[in-house]
Protein backbone atom coordinates (compact mmCIF):
# COMPACT_ATOMS: atom_id res chain seq x y z
CA UNK A 1 0.00 0.00 0.00
CA UNK A 2 1.39 3.38 -1.02
CA UNK A 3 2.65 5.81 1.63
CA UNK A 4 1.20 8.74 -0.31
CA UNK A 5 -2.44 9.24 -1.39
CA UNK A 6 -3.37 8.55 -5.02
CA UNK A 7 -4.85 11.92 -5.93
CA UNK A 8 -7.37 12.03 -8.76
CA UNK A 9 -8.51 15.66 -8.77
CA UNK A 10 -8.01 18.93 -6.89
CA UNK A 11 -10.72 21.58 -6.91
CA UNK A 12 -10.17 25.26 -6.03
CA UNK A 13 -12.92 27.83 -5.54
CA UNK A 14 -12.83 31.51 -4.53
CA UNK A 15 -15.86 33.55 -3.42
CA UNK A 16 -15.82 37.33 -3.16
CA UNK A 17 -18.62 39.19 -1.37
CA UNK A 18 -19.13 42.94 -1.92
CA UNK A 19 -22.38 43.45 0.04
CA UNK A 20 -23.98 41.91 3.10
CA UNK A 21 -27.68 41.97 2.31
CA UNK A 22 -28.46 45.57 1.42
CA UNK A 23 -25.39 47.00 3.14
CA UNK A 24 -22.31 47.42 0.95
CA UNK A 25 -19.04 46.34 2.53
CA UNK A 26 -16.19 48.80 2.92
CA UNK A 27 -13.86 46.05 1.73
CA UNK A 28 -14.93 42.82 -0.01
CA UNK A 29 -14.57 39.58 1.93
CA UNK A 30 -12.97 36.64 0.19
CA UNK A 31 -13.29 32.93 0.92
CA UNK A 32 -11.45 30.05 -0.66
CA UNK A 33 -12.27 26.37 -0.72
CA UNK A 34 -9.89 23.65 -1.89
CA UNK A 35 -10.89 20.00 -2.11
CA UNK A 36 -8.97 16.89 -3.11
CA UNK A 37 -10.35 13.62 -4.44
CA UNK A 38 -8.18 10.61 -3.73
CA UNK A 39 -8.51 6.83 -3.66
CA UNK A 40 -9.66 5.35 -0.37
CA UNK A 41 -7.29 2.43 0.34
CA UNK A 42 -9.77 0.91 2.80
CA UNK A 43 -12.92 1.12 0.65
CA UNK A 44 -14.97 -2.06 0.88
CA UNK A 45 -12.72 -3.71 3.47
CA UNK A 46 -12.51 -3.71 7.25
CA UNK A 47 -9.37 -2.07 8.63
CA UNK A 48 -8.99 -1.33 12.32
CA UNK A 49 -5.64 0.45 12.07
CA UNK A 50 -6.23 3.77 10.29
CA UNK A 51 -2.84 5.29 11.04
CA UNK A 52 -2.13 5.51 7.31
CA UNK A 53 -4.98 8.03 6.98
CA UNK A 54 -3.56 9.97 9.94
CA UNK A 55 -0.29 10.36 8.05
CA UNK A 56 -2.02 11.28 4.82
CA UNK A 57 -4.03 13.99 6.58
CA UNK A 58 -0.82 15.80 7.52
CA UNK A 59 0.38 15.81 3.92
CA UNK A 60 -2.98 16.81 2.47
CA UNK A 61 -3.61 19.39 5.20
CA UNK A 62 -0.41 21.21 4.34
CA UNK A 63 -1.00 21.05 0.59
CA UNK A 64 -4.65 22.12 0.67
CA UNK A 65 -4.11 24.97 3.12
CA UNK A 66 -1.22 26.36 1.11
CA UNK A 67 -3.29 26.17 -2.08
CA UNK A 68 -6.20 27.97 -0.41
CA UNK A 69 -3.96 30.78 0.84
CA UNK A 70 -2.35 31.05 -2.59
CA UNK A 71 -5.79 31.23 -4.24
CA UNK A 72 -6.67 34.19 -2.02
CA UNK A 73 -3.35 35.87 -2.83
CA UNK A 74 -2.69 36.90 0.78
CA UNK A 75 -0.14 36.18 3.46
CA UNK A 76 -0.94 33.29 5.83
CA UNK A 77 -1.10 35.75 8.74
CA UNK A 78 -3.96 37.61 7.01
CA UNK A 79 -6.29 34.58 7.22
CA UNK A 80 -9.09 35.26 9.69
CA UNK A 81 -10.75 31.85 9.94
CA UNK A 82 -10.71 28.40 8.43
CA UNK A 83 -12.55 25.08 8.55
CA UNK A 84 -12.32 21.50 7.40
CA UNK A 85 -14.58 18.71 6.21
CA UNK A 86 -14.54 15.29 4.58
CA UNK A 87 -16.83 13.14 2.45
CA UNK A 88 -16.46 9.39 2.05
CA UNK A 89 -17.62 7.27 -0.87
CA UNK A 90 -20.32 4.59 -0.79
CA UNK A 91 -17.85 1.80 0.07
CA UNK A 92 -16.10 3.81 2.77
CA UNK A 93 -16.87 4.36 6.46
CA UNK A 94 -17.45 7.50 8.51
CA UNK A 95 -14.44 6.46 10.59
CA UNK A 96 -12.31 7.07 7.51
CA UNK A 97 -13.45 10.72 7.49
CA UNK A 98 -12.77 10.99 11.21
CA UNK A 99 -9.28 9.58 10.73
CA UNK A 100 -8.55 12.17 8.05
CA UNK A 101 -9.79 15.11 10.13
CA UNK A 102 -8.50 14.01 13.54
CA UNK A 103 -6.06 14.13 15.15
CA UNK A 104 -3.27 15.11 12.75
CA UNK A 105 -4.98 17.50 10.32
CA UNK A 106 -5.33 20.50 12.63
CA UNK A 107 -1.65 21.25 13.22
CA UNK A 108 -0.53 21.59 9.56
CA UNK A 109 -3.56 23.79 8.91
CA UNK A 110 -2.79 26.08 11.85
CA UNK A 111 0.85 26.25 10.83
CA UNK A 112 -0.07 27.45 7.35
CA UNK A 113 -2.79 29.98 8.11
CA UNK A 114 -1.36 31.88 11.06
CA UNK A 115 -3.75 30.41 13.62
CA UNK A 116 -7.07 31.88 12.47
CA UNK A 117 -7.54 35.21 14.23
CA UNK A 118 -11.31 35.26 13.73
CA UNK A 119 -11.68 32.46 16.28
CA UNK A 120 -10.71 34.78 19.13
CA UNK A 121 -13.72 37.20 19.08
CA UNK A 122 -16.42 34.49 19.28
CA UNK A 123 -14.47 32.73 22.01
CA UNK A 124 -14.30 36.03 23.88
CA UNK A 125 -18.10 36.41 23.67
CA UNK A 126 -18.72 32.81 24.70
CA UNK A 127 -16.45 33.12 27.73
CA UNK A 128 -17.97 36.48 28.65
CA UNK A 129 -21.58 35.27 28.46
CA UNK A 130 -21.33 31.69 29.74
CA UNK A 131 -18.47 32.51 32.11
CA UNK A 132 -20.49 35.23 33.83
CA UNK A 133 -23.39 32.76 34.29
CA UNK A 134 -21.31 29.85 35.57
CA UNK A 135 -19.31 32.12 37.85
CA UNK A 136 -22.52 33.41 39.40
CA UNK A 137 -21.73 36.99 38.43
CA UNK A 138 -24.76 37.49 36.19
CA UNK A 139 -28.17 35.95 35.61
CA UNK A 140 -29.05 34.71 32.09
CA UNK A 141 -30.78 38.02 31.34
CA UNK A 142 -27.82 40.02 32.62
CA UNK A 143 -25.45 37.76 30.67
CA UNK A 144 -27.28 38.78 27.49
CA UNK A 145 -26.41 42.38 28.31
CA UNK A 146 -22.79 41.29 28.89
CA UNK A 147 -22.80 39.74 25.42
CA UNK A 148 -24.18 42.94 23.91
CA UNK A 149 -21.48 45.03 25.55
CA UNK A 150 -18.86 42.53 24.41
CA UNK A 151 -20.13 42.70 20.82
CA UNK A 152 -19.96 46.51 20.89
CA UNK A 153 -16.40 46.40 22.23
CA UNK A 154 -15.38 43.96 19.49
CA UNK A 155 -16.96 46.18 16.83
CA UNK A 156 -15.05 49.17 18.20
CA UNK A 157 -11.80 47.17 18.33
CA UNK A 158 -12.26 46.10 14.70
CA UNK A 159 -13.16 49.69 13.70
CA UNK A 160 -16.56 48.60 12.38
CA UNK A 161 -18.70 50.45 14.92
CA UNK A 162 -20.76 53.34 13.63
CA UNK A 163 -24.07 55.01 14.39
CA UNK A 164 -25.52 53.50 11.22
CA UNK A 165 -24.59 49.99 12.38
CA UNK A 166 -25.91 50.71 15.88
CA UNK A 167 -29.19 52.03 14.44
CA UNK A 168 -29.60 48.95 12.23
CA UNK A 169 -28.91 46.56 15.13
CA UNK A 170 -31.33 48.41 17.42
CA UNK A 171 -34.00 48.35 14.72
CA UNK A 172 -33.59 44.60 14.17
CA UNK A 173 -33.66 43.95 17.92
CA UNK A 174 -36.83 46.02 18.33
CA UNK A 175 -38.56 44.13 15.50
CA UNK A 176 -37.57 40.78 16.99
CA UNK A 177 -38.71 41.80 20.47
CA UNK A 178 -42.05 43.06 19.12
CA UNK A 179 -42.55 39.80 17.26
CA UNK A 180 -41.98 37.79 20.45
CA UNK A 181 -44.39 39.98 22.41
CA UNK A 182 -47.03 39.68 19.68
CA UNK A 183 -46.69 35.90 19.92
CA UNK A 184 -46.97 36.20 23.71
CA UNK A 185 -50.18 38.26 23.47
CA UNK A 186 -51.66 35.84 20.93
CA UNK A 187 -50.67 32.85 23.04
CA UNK A 188 -52.23 34.39 26.14
CA UNK A 189 -55.46 35.12 24.24
CA UNK A 190 -55.51 31.56 22.93
CA UNK A 191 -54.84 30.18 26.41
CA UNK A 192 -57.63 32.21 28.00
CA UNK A 193 -60.08 31.15 25.29
CA UNK A 194 -58.95 27.55 25.66
CA UNK A 195 -59.58 27.60 29.41
CA UNK A 196 -62.89 29.48 29.07
CA UNK A 197 -64.15 26.66 26.82
CA UNK A 198 -62.98 24.10 29.41
CA UNK A 199 -60.27 22.87 27.09
CA UNK A 200 -57.90 22.28 30.01
CA UNK A 201 -60.58 20.13 31.68
CA UNK A 202 -60.92 18.04 28.52
CA UNK A 203 -57.18 17.55 28.28
CA UNK A 204 -56.94 16.69 31.98
CA UNK A 205 -59.79 14.20 31.63
CA UNK A 206 -58.14 12.62 28.59
CA UNK A 207 -54.83 12.17 30.42
CA UNK A 208 -56.59 10.75 33.49
CA UNK A 209 -58.51 8.34 31.25
CA UNK A 210 -55.36 6.87 29.76
CA UNK A 211 -53.44 6.88 33.05
CA UNK A 212 -54.91 3.52 34.12
CA UNK A 213 -54.88 1.99 30.65
CA UNK A 214 -51.22 2.46 29.78
CA UNK A 215 -47.89 2.46 31.53
CA UNK A 216 -46.19 5.64 32.67
CA UNK A 217 -43.81 5.56 29.72
CA UNK A 218 -46.67 5.08 27.27
CA UNK A 219 -48.53 8.06 28.76
CA UNK A 220 -45.35 10.13 28.42
CA UNK A 221 -45.00 9.00 24.80
CA UNK A 222 -48.62 9.99 24.07
CA UNK A 223 -48.10 13.44 25.62
CA UNK A 224 -44.90 13.96 23.63
CA UNK A 225 -46.71 12.82 20.48
CA UNK A 226 -49.48 15.36 21.05
CA UNK A 227 -46.90 18.12 21.54
CA UNK A 228 -45.14 16.93 18.36
CA UNK A 229 -48.36 17.16 16.34
CA UNK A 230 -49.26 20.55 17.82
CA UNK A 231 -45.80 21.73 16.83
CA UNK A 232 -46.85 21.54 13.17
CA UNK A 233 -49.23 24.47 13.66
CA UNK A 234 -47.70 26.22 16.68
CA UNK A 235 -44.15 27.46 17.15
CA UNK A 236 -42.12 26.30 20.12
CA UNK A 237 -42.42 29.73 21.73
CA UNK A 238 -46.22 29.61 21.44
CA UNK A 239 -46.37 26.13 22.96
CA UNK A 240 -44.13 27.28 25.81
CA UNK A 241 -46.20 30.40 26.45
CA UNK A 242 -49.49 28.44 26.33
CA UNK A 243 -48.09 25.85 28.71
Amino acid sequence: MSDTPQIRKIYSFVEETHADGKAPLTAPTRKAAVAVVFKNPFAGIYQEDLSLLYNWSETLGTMLTQKAVAALGIAPEAVHSYGKGAIVGADGELEHCAAMMHPALGKPMRDNVGGGKALIPPLFLIVAVLGSIFAGIASPTEAAAVGSVGAVLLAIANRKFSMAVLKEVMSSTTKLTCMVFIILVGAQAFGLTFRELDGDTLVRGFLFSIEHKFSTWMVLAIVMGVIFLVGFVLDFIEITFIH
